[in-house]
């Protein structure tokens, strides 16, 4: 049977029927209040359970992804250097073999200068002929080969190819290229070599490996020669310097004054030749490489160490009373006041070894033993340094 409808102020939570309202707020406030509270936090103690149960499966559900700035462990590492060094060297070992042979045939070819015919069966013998029925299609194009476009073989290695594919070695290149193997005597101004585009980039570039070094290697060679020049003259200066300073008189004030200025001029042209380095090749602007950079900046800052260097050990010029001083105990050479006629180095050592032998003659006429020891030194030395040029 079914409960009776209630109907009136009755409490929500106990069911008790009341005669007012006021007594039902009282009745509802005194007595189920503190429920009401632990029902709405159990709610939300419920709500929250909930959440973190839902992120926790979204994590388990996420991959982890690792910032590219974390510091990750490295694995297991391998060098291939050496792989890749005995791979490298097997590959110029073996084009340069190539080229090696190509050049060869080259020069045996170039050195045949008899009739046409007799040309074509000497290279036909020379290098074996690839049969023109095996080929139907240029290897470098693949265009087919017909009337119009004929088959034509390569006369370093023999292979087929068609008339626009064909490179030719005229008689110019051939001659720079064979001429680390023999010069020809003579090759015709019309000669022309037909050859396969392969053929002529393998023996062109092992002929550019044998050419001259770069603008930069030549430009350090000139600077290297410049610098060795200017410490050889250095010493020359600093000899002399001695000399005029023990009133040898071997040397004029003015001759050393001139070799003086001339090391200097020496030293600006190795400055200009270093900046001439730095800037090289910028003028096209052509692009250059970090590591050619540093090159070019360590060059130009060791050029200038070296300037302040040199500069700085250069003798300061001898005062000219030094030069009229006498030498031991008042005696001294006579000065040949007779102009040089002739500013050529030839001219100026000879009359110098003809002072010398007088002033030996002179010193020893005095008995200057020690004079005379000096004096034969220095025309030994002159005598050694006009025969060696």
């Amino acid at each position: 049977m079914a409960s009776a409808i209630r109907e009136g102020l009755i409490c929500a939570e106990c069911h008790a029927e009341f005669n007012t309202v006021a007594v039902l707020l009282s009745h509802y406030q005194s007595t189920h209040s503190q429920e009401e509270t632990n029902s709405i936090r159990g709610l939300i103690d419920k709500a929250k359970l909930r959440l973190v149960n839902k992120q926790e499966e979204v994590t388990r559900g996420t991959p982890k992804y690792y910032d590219i700035y974390e510091d990750v462990p490295v694995g297991r590492t391998r060098s291939h250097y050496e792989f890749f060094k005995r791979t490298r060297s097997y590959q110029v070992e073996r084009l340069s073999s190539e080229a090696s042979k190509l050049l060869i045939r080259l020069h045996k070819i170039g050195g045949f200068d008899k009739e046409e015919n007799k040309r074509r069966t000497f290279e036909q013998n020379t290098v074996q002929w690839m049969e023109e029925k095996h080929v139907s299609r240029c290897p470098d194009c693949a265009e087919s080969f017909n009337l119009l476009l004929r088959k034509h073989h390569c006369r370093l290695c023999g292979s087929i190819l068609c008339e626009n594919c064909s490179m030719f070695i005229n008689s110019d290149l051939a001659a720079s290229l064979t001429d680390q193997i023999g010069k020809h005597e003579s090759l015709p101004t019309e000669y022309r070599l037909r050859t396969c585009r392969y053929c002529y980039n393998l023996v062109k570039l092992k002929g550019s490996s044998t050419d001259a070094n770069p603008p930069i290697s030549q430009h350090y060679e000139k600077l290297k020669q410049l610098m060795l020049h200017c410490e050889t003259q250095n010493a020359e200066y600093s000899r002399m310097v001695t000399s005029v300073g023990l009133g040898d008189n071997l040397y004029s004030s003015e001759q050393v004054s001139t070799l003086r200025n001339a090391l200097i001029k020496q030293t600006e042209k190795v400055d200009a030749l270093s900046k001439r380095i730095m800037v090289l090749g910028m003028e096209a602007d052509e692009t250059v490489s970090d590591s050619e950079s540093k090159l070019r900046s360590r060059l130009r800052i060791g050029t200038i160490n070296w300037i302040r260097g040199f500069l700085s050990g250069i003798q300061a010029l001898p005062e000219k009373d030094k030069s009229q001083d006498s030498v031991g105990d008042g005696w001294t050479p006579s000065i040949d006041t007779d102009p040089i006629i002739n500013d050529s180095d030839d001219d100026v050592i000879g009359i110098q070894i003809g002072r010398m032998k007088k002033w030996i003659a002179e010193a020893r006429k005095a008995n200057r033993s020690d004079e005379v020891e000096m004096l034969e030194a220095n025309l030994e030395e002159l005598l050694r340094y006009k025969s060696g040029k």
